[in-house]
């Protein structure tokens, strides 16, 4: 919930109350499908989410790389075809 500014408190108070976690799940759902409520995003968290997407993307494409590279004989069967 840190990437979306909501107190960790009231969080917990939720897992108390089951009339007021399907109220929040209403409002949450509503966020999700028509952007309608008052959710905000925290940015620090976004930009950090985004930061991590990239780098696990080039940790793809080198470990992509890097089974293309132990596998000489294939490059060489694409390579004659």
């Amino acid at each position: 919930m840190d990437a979306y500014n909501i107190d960790p408190e009231y969080i917990a108070g939720l897992m108390e109350n089951e009339l007021e976690f399907l109220k929040f799940s209403l409002k949450w759902l509503r966020f999700a499908m028509f952007d309608e409520g008052d959710f905000k995003v925290n940015m620090e968290s976004e930009k950090e989410r985004r930061k991590n997407c990239w780098l696990n993307e080039k940790n793809r494409e080198k470990r992509r790389q890097q089974k293309s590279n132990s596998f000489p004989c294939a490059e060489q069967k694409t390579q004659g075809a």
